[in-house]
């Protein structure tokens, strides 16, 4: 399975939210699983969306002979600036039970995403996936996560992605001023990571395409 990640800036939020919809056409596409997202919690003209594919084959081959019809036809370039998009994979030894049906099904009943941008330090990607498979995945899933995905970007091996889904915003505040800070005592992250950055969006059902 493959992960596109995108994130933009759109000043106008009712251009983008247009524009955004003429993506429903990727339904029809082949190996395509869904795409979803929404707006920054806290910078309120910054986008998060999420694509899946079935493989890297299938995504290359949208790319190159259906994605710049779409593109154009929806007129989105005009509406957002600052675009960063990250292709990555997911860590089968971090989440080994979730895969395509799982994320679909979860997809169906999640409101809210949450998204960590973590830059692992040289020599603690193992205890980094460790501390992911034994203490945050069961961890927020024992808390109300929909799903969990620790996913590797595929330009920079030392960046990971660890993509969340909640029923609501209100399902992971009490997450989040619940069993996270135990969570983090137990997780040492801070030996693990270099960098870390975050988004938060409640989704917007109209952008969800599967």
């Amino acid at each position: 399975m493959i992960f596109k990640v995108m994130t933009c800036r759109a000043p106008d939020r009712q251009a983008f939210d247009r524009a955004q919809r003429p993506w429903a056409a990727l339904g029809r596409v082949n190996g395509f699983i869904a795409q979803f997202g929404g707006w920054d919690t806290a910078k309120p003209d910054r986008v998060l969306l999420l694509a899946l594919w079935h493989d890297l084959a299938a995504y290359d081959a949208f790319m190159r002979a259906e994605h710049d019809t779409i593109h154009e036809g929806s007129s989105q370039a005009r509406t957002y600036e600052n675009l960063e998009t990250t292709l990555a994979e997911p860590i089968d030894t971090a989440c080994p039970d979730h895969g395509a049906p799982e994320l679909t099904a979860a997809i169906r009943s999640a409101g809210f995403i949450r998204m960590a941008s973590c830059e692992v330090r040289p020599g603690r990607a193992e205890h980094f996936l460790e501390a992911q498979r034994t203490v945050w995945n069961p961890g927020m899933l024992g808390a109300g996560a929909l799903a969990v995905w620790p996913v590797r970007s595929r330009a920079d091996t030392s960046r990971y992605l660890v993509v969340s889904l909640w029923e609501s915003a209100e399902a992971h505040e009490r997450y989040r001023t619940g069993v996270f800070a135990e969570l983090r005592r137990r997780a040492q992250p801070d030996a693990d990571l270099r960098t870390l950055r975050g988004w938060a969006a409640s989704l917007v059902p109209e952008w969800t395409v599967r």
